[in-house]
């Protein structure tokens, strides 16, 4: 029998997107409210690391552990770090048999988009604001006002929450640490001594 308590979701990311598939497997409806437009709006970022103690045991309990596999890459989990001037400094290329395979973050995102009924993610969605009521219940407020009003809300929507507030006084600060971020197309062909350089895996410098 489908519960019928209102979930909603905060965010289509990893996070929310997991958990809207595991309620929906257990007959719970909920609905994410997604800012995206649509699934490919926008980069979705560099790949993603799933643990076998954490992310792959949620996909299992997803039941998508077979898709995610279908295009984790055991063989991208080096690591190297180097000086400013190129110099390496640290250098981890061990066997592929560790617990922390890569996947590409919009072919994680498919998998569980392709999990959900369509009508489970609402995009386009701006959350303003969540309002306590007096009933215990909360509503999600939109740019144009309500999205409706929900036994249980949970924020998936990253370090500027509309959620948090709700639950703790703590706001992000910025840490002294700068990352920028580009991507190169090809580059095994294109570019290979920059992919050379990086390696099967992540470098920093």
């Amino acid at each position: 029998m489908e519960n019928r308590k209102a979930i909603g979701i905060i965010g289509g990311g990893p996070g929310g997107l997991t958990l809207a598939r595991i309620l929906t497997m257990r007959g719970i409806a909920a609905t994410v409210f997604e800012l995206d437009e649509h699934p490919l709006s926008r980069p979705q970022g560099g790949t993603l690391d799933l643990h076998t103690d954490s992310g792959i045991l949620a996909l299992r309990q997803a039941g998508l552990e077979a898709e995610f596999l279908a295009h984790a890459r055991y063989e991208d989990q080096e690591s190297r770090i180097y000086d400013k001037g190129g110099a390496l400094r640290f250098s981890d290329v061990g066997g592929i048999d560790r617990d922390r395979p890569e996947i590409d973050r919009t072919q994680l995102r498919a998998i569980l988009i392709d999990s959900l009924p369509q009508t489970t993610i609402a995009w386009g969605q701006k959350i303003r604001a969540v309002a306590a009521l007096d009933d215990g219940r909360h509503r999600i407020m939109g740019e144009q006002g309500s999205l409706g009003d929900f036994d249980l809300v949970v924020g998936g929507d990253g370090a500027w929450s509309v959620v948090r507030p709700l639950v703790s006084a703590a706001r992000p600060v910025y840490s002294g640490v700068t990352f920028v971020e580009l991507g190169i197309d090809d580059v095994d062909r294109r570019h290979p001594a920059i992919a050379g350089f990086v390696g099967h895996g992540k470098a920093s410098v």
